[in-house]
């Protein structure tokens, strides 16, 4: 393949955000992200300025997890600039699944769905080590095209991957390309006036699309 030519990109947009010094312990929610470790994927949905990015940082750090993180802005909604950034932090995070990925990606003529994607997976799915990488700000992102990847992505995801998307609303994924992750995902909708446990949360079940109430989330949370 002949090589295309590579995006500058902005290395701070790689950086997990700095913790303060004295931050809330949420051993909860931390218990919560802990579970959902396990699964493809997990929300994190709240407005601006409830500490929705502060506390995966803090989990990430106590919890001692290398991760890849990415931190979206507007330029993201091109699909090639958001996976060129999705796969340098999976590299940022030790995989070398991303690596893979990125020179398809610089390959003249590559497509995101037929060549990148499955070069990425199928690396993913060969390593031993488990990789997360955490989406911030993924409501910033409204190209269709983008969702459609992360529905493939997760689609065919590997055990080893656990994705995080932390986000002000909930994100415009394919519904169809999605259904079945209703018994895979964790979602944490965070109430602001008592973050200490989850207002809605989905647990795995036998019924894959059923959403408890957030009565019952607390109540299973509780027992979990």
């Amino acid at each position: 393949m002949t090589a295309g030519t590579a995006e500058v990109v902005i290395t701070t947009k790689l950086f997990r955000p700095s913790l303060r010094q004295q931050t809330v312990e949420r051993k909860r929610l931390h218990d919560v992200l802990r579970q959902g470790r396990t699964l493809p994927l997990t929300l994190v949905v709240a407005p601006a300025g409830w500490g929705k990015s502060t506390l995966v940082a803090d989990w990430l750090a106590h919890d001692e997890i290398p991760a890849g993180w990415v931190s979206l802005d507007g330029g993201d909604n091109d699909p090639k600039r958001f996976w060129r950034y999705m796969l340098l932090a999976a590299d940022q995070a030790g995989s070398a699944a991303g690596a893979a990925a990125l020179r398809r990606l610089d390959a003249a003529g590559s497509d995101m769905l037929r060549d990148v994607l499955p070069a990425f997976v199928n690396e993913l799915a060969s390593a031993q080590a488990p990789l997360v990488v955490v989406l911030d700000d993924y409501h910033l992102v409204t190209n269709a095209q983008v969702h459609t990847s992360i529905a493939t992505l997760l689609e065919h995801s590997p055990p080893q991957l656990h994705l995080m998307l932390i986000t002000r609303a909930d994100p415009l994924l394919p519904i169809a390309g999605m259904i079945a992750f209703y018994n895979e995902k964790v979602d944490i909708f965070l109430d602001g006036q008592q973050l200490e446990r989850p207002q809605t949360h989905f647990f795995p079940s036998d019924d894959n699309r059923t959403a408890h109430s957030p009565p019952e989330a607390a109540r299973r949370a509780e027992h979990s």
